[in-house]
């Protein structure tokens, strides 16, 4: 039997001053990154940063609703 994914609730701050990531409460993070929201390049870069903080590869993050808004669902399967 397949396990849920973990579902994550991340707050994005796109073209900030500095990459940061935040724990606020369980499974919410702030993701702040200097990379402007063009392209998908900065959901990109808040993948990329959110798996370093975690602790797994980038290919086991996908960004599942929230695409163009600062508030995302990425799951973690």
């Amino acid at each position: 039997m397949q396990d849920r994914p973990r579902r994550i609730r991340v707050k994005v701050n796109a073209g900030a001053r500095s990459d940061s990531v935040r724990l606020l409460g369980p499974d919410f993070y702030q993701v702040r990154t200097r990379v402007p929201p063009e392209r998908g390049r900065a959901n990109r870069r808040v993948l990329e940063l959110l798996a370093q903080e975690l602790g797994v590869p980038v290919e086991r993050l996908q960004i599942v609703a929230g695409h163009t808004r600062p508030l995302k669902v990425v799951t973690l399967v």
